[in-house]
């Protein structure tokens, strides 16, 4: 429980809120299953996936 409540505080000080806190554990969980199913299921990687474009 102190390591939890040392990262809550840490959160907490960059200005989080509860909702911030929560989206960021969906996001970290999320990414975390994910990577999980790929590793599981051998997915191999496209050779040039092309990245992302941000307009």
């Amino acid at each position: 429980m102190a390591r939890i409540r040392v990262i809550d505080e840490a959160l907490r000080a960059t200005g989080m809120d509860d909702r911030g806190v929560l989206d960021a554990t969906l996001v970290v969980s999320y990414f975390n299953f994910v990577n999980r199913m790929v590793l599981e299921l051998d997915v191999e990687l496209e050779e040039d996936a092309g990245g992302y474009r941000y307009d």
